[in-house]
């Protein structure tokens, strides 16, 4: 995790298994959320999941 002042990001790799909207989402996926710190505590504000390909 990096802070900067009232923000942070976190990046990691999650393995999936399941169904997101009806479709199939499993697989090795790259993660990167942004936080904002606010008057109640830090929020999630984004979150991007990038699929890693297959080696």
């Amino acid at each position: 995790m990096r802070v900067y002042e009232n923000a942070a990001v976190t990046t990691s790799r999650v393995t999936i298994k399941g169904q997101y909207s009806g479709k199939k989402a499993s697989g090795r996926y790259s993660s990167i959320l942004v936080w904002v710190k606010g008057a109640a505590g830090w929020q999630l504000v984004a979150n991007q999941l990038t699929p890693i390909a297959a080696e």
